[in-house]
Formats: structure tokens, sequence, C-alpha cells
């Protein structure tokens, strides 16, 4: 019996009516088979346990050095994970959360972890091949800051002075199902879709953080001059946390801020609609009834 090693693994995806990507800056990913083992106990088990197999399923993550995710939420994709090249699995998969960290604090990369279900069965892949990626530079994260602007018909964006950390979640629901022409494996179709932003500033002046449950624009240019961006209408404060001032430390004021969709706000006298989330492509992720 022989061992491998992960330091070939590859991984790469095609979009239903899409092109095979290698993703370029893949650091790693994980699998789970699903055996969707049954039991049940009767008296025949004499107090022990009958099992048998049940619907089968599959579902993972990988992660990646970006600021824009390679796949994002909602599309369906064929995944081929290999771990040196030609040995590994593929299966046709929906794209469910996508979580970037952007760590401007430290001018650390930034990192994309996305996950996945499986739609059909997974096969081993063995014959498959997966090509090296496409060399390309990880983006910096220096001068990153969250942008809000308090609602109007013509909002005027303002930098959250002090951002070090920001977290970006884009999620649907799936909808599993299986029936009699599913072959003992689980289907899904997309469901709800939502999107949260998480970020630290440090503060010298409590009355400069926005207010908990008010409700604003909110952009996060990936460039430091402030385009391309993800742009966010609307979203609401969260519950303000990490609100320490600590005389024995003396660490830092460094707020925790969420921001939570909200699709349907008023503006001035108008109920308003969003138009949802905007990715640094300029193309509208959600929902897709805008794009």
């Amino acid at each position: 019996m022989g061992v491998i090693s992960g330091r070939k693994a590859r991984f790469q995806g095609t979009p239903d009516g899409g092109a095979a990507t290698v993703v370029p800056t893949f650091r790693s990913a994980t699998i789970t088979k699903v055996s969707g083992i049954q039991e049940l106990v009767h008296a025949g088990t004499r107090g022990g346990r009958q099992r048998f197999a049940g619907v089968k399923d599959w579902n993972g993550s990988y992660e990646e050095y970006a600021l824009v995710p390679t796949f994002f939420p909602g599309a369906e994709v064929e995944f081929i994970g290999s771990i040196d090249g030609t040995k590994g699995y593929k299966g046709a998969a929906l794209v469910t959360q996508t979580v970037i960290t952007i760590p401007v604090g430290t001018k650390g990369s930034p990192t994309v972890v996305g996950t996945f279900r499986g739609i059909e069965a997974l096969d081993d892949a063995d014959t498959t091949a997966v090509a090296l990626p496409t060399v390309v530079a990880v983006p910096s994260t220096e001068g990153i800051c969250v942008q809000l602007a308090a609602l109007a018909a013509e909002p005027v964006y303002a930098n959250q002075d002090g951002t070090n950390e920001i977290v970006i979640t884009l999620s649907i629901e799936d909808q599993p199902f299986h029936h009699c022409g599913s072959s003992g494996v689980m289907d899904a179709l997309e469901g709800l879709w939502d999107a949260n932003v998480t970020y630290k500033r440090y503060v010298d002046d409590i009355n400069t953080l926005p207010t908990e449950g008010d409700p604003y624009h909110v952009r996060i240019p990936i460039e430091a001059d402030g385009s391309p961006y993800y742009q966010f209408e609307y979203m609401r404060v969260g519950d303000l946390s990490d609100i320490v001032f600590n005389r024995e430390s003396g660490e830092l004021l460094n707020v925790s801020i969420p921001l939570m969709m909200s699709m349907i706000e008023t503006i001035g006298a108008t109920v308003t609609v969003g138009s949802g989330v905007t990715i640094p492509a300029g193309t509208v992720w959600r929902p897709v009834e805008l794009t």
C-alpha cells in the first residue's frame, strides 16, 4: 500500500454553460461522502440495530487566495478535485456559500472559503487530469476600507476609518430532494439567498460608530482607489460587540460591526426595493430577478 501527499493538488470547476477553470490560487479542498445509513430497531434485532444503505450524498469546500471568488453561491459547477493532477474526485455540485476574509490590519493575503453540495453522484476521477493553473498575483489588502452612506437617492459614501478586518459572507439555502428517479443520490435546488458583512474598526470616539439597527448603503472597494467594489443595497447594522475598554491590558478599542442585508427600505417617503448585491465585475449576484 502506497501513500500520497497533497503537494501537487489542484482544483477545477466548470460552471453550467461556462468554460473549465482551474482555481489559480487554490490552497486546499475537503470532500465528505455521505452514506445516508438508515437504522431501525425491532423485535428481530435482539436489542441491537439493523442498518441499511440510504440516500447517498456528498459535500465539500475549497479555499483560495482572492478578493473575488472563482465561483459564487448559486452556481452549478462540475468540480474536479485532484490530489496530484490525475487522481481525485469529480461531480456536479451547487455552490452554497462563499466567505471572503480581508485582513487589512495585517496586510495579509485575502482568503476565500467556498462551500458546495452535490447535485449528482460523486465519481472517482482517477483518469481525469487537471492542468496546472495560470500563474497570477495574489491581490493586496492594503487600503481597503468599508464605506457607508445614509439612505438617499444620491448616497454620499464615507470610509469607516480604522477598518482593520472585513468578512463578506454570500450564501444560498439549498433545498435537497430525492425521488423514485434519483437513483439513490440526493439532488438539490437553490432556495433563499442572503448576504452579510462584518468588519472591525479601531476607534477613539464611540460616537463615530454606526447605530445598531440603522440602514445604510454599503460599499467595499477591493482596491485602495475605490473601484471596483462590492455594493449592497441595503444593509442594517446588527448587534455591536467587542466594545471592550480594559485598564489592565490597555488593549485597543476594536469594535466588531455586523451588517445584514435588507432588500426593502424607505428613502424619503418612497418605499424602495434595493438592487441587491453587486460584485466587482459590475454584475448583480442576487436577486436573480434583477439579472
